[in-house]
């Protein structure tokens, strides 16, 4: 899991994420399939919880535990996309919700 803060986050994923190059399907907005570098399928998710924490979580942490906030590349391109979704939606109806509250302080 990643608690989100800010784009510095995932520098390190995201530089993985450049060379990897994976492919991304939405499952429905704030979730989304990512195919890892030899084919495997992650499931990644963006939530938002009770307490306002942008939470994002990856399914490849079952197979490889990570430390509290260290993004991986699955997440660093899902995310890309989840913000980019964001974006379109606060331009489509307006700067409210939880679309606005991603794009904030980043």
């Amino acid at each position: 899991m990643v608690i989100f803060e800010n784009l510095k986050q995932l520098e390190n994923a995201r530089v993985k994420m450049m060379k990897a190059k994976p492919e991304l399907d939405l499952i429905m907005f704030g979730c989304y399939k990512v195919y890892g570098s030899k084919g495997n399928e992650y499931q990644v998710t963006c939530k938002i919880d009770g307490s306002g924490k942008r939470l994002v979580f990856c399914s490849c942490e079952e197979k490889f535990p990570r430390k509290l906030n260290h993004a991986c590349y699955h997440i660093a391109a899902a995310l890309s996309l989840h913000l980019y979704l964001c974006e379109g939606r606060c331009l489509a109806f307006g700067f409210k919700g939880d679309e606005a509250y991603w794009l904030k302080k980043l």
